[in-house]
């Protein structure tokens, strides 16, 4: 009798050469996906004075506060965008291995990565989802009351 916990799944070879494709394109936009993370965390160091000069001149008085805020939007943001970037990457890496080696683990890791990812993606867009749905909610009060 089968093991009931075992499930075999046979893949043709066109759908091995659509993941060996997905594993190069996933690579590519890892690498892109790594550079402008990055981008935004050495944006968001430099953020504040660049804010400072550009809206409220070098000699300004103007409290370092807001802006220094806006920076640390631009590093959170950054390094928030790195965590799907980071799963994205090891899948690609993972589906590789698993096509070149013929390896099962080395595919239950790629799948497990991507699952990570698009679990993430779908978590981060209900949040994004319930905080535009308050913030129409606020502007929609605040209409009321003017």
């Amino acid at each position: 009798m089968a093991d009931p916990n075992e499930s075999k799944v046979s893949l043709s070879s066109e759908s091995l050469n659509f993941l060996k494709e997905s594993g190069g394109w996933s690579t590519f936009l890892a690498i892109v996906g790594f550079c402008f993370a990055a981008l935004f965390i050495i944006f968001g160091l430099f953020a504040g004075a660049i804010m400072k000069n550009m809206f409220f001149g070098s000699d300004s008085g103007m409290d370092s506060l807001g802006t220094a805020w806006a920076g640390g939007v631009y590093i959170f943001a950054g390094g928030l965008y790195m965590i799907p970037t980071f799963y994205l990457y090891r899948f690609s890496q993972e589906i590789k291995n698993a096509l070149n080696r013929n390896s099962t683990e080395a595919m239950t890791a790629a799948m497990s990565n991507l699952k990570s990812l698009l679990k993430f993606m779908g978590i981060f867009t209900v949040i994004y989802l319930v905080l535009l749905a308050l913030g129409l909610l606020a502007v929609g009060a605040t209409g009321l009351f003017m």
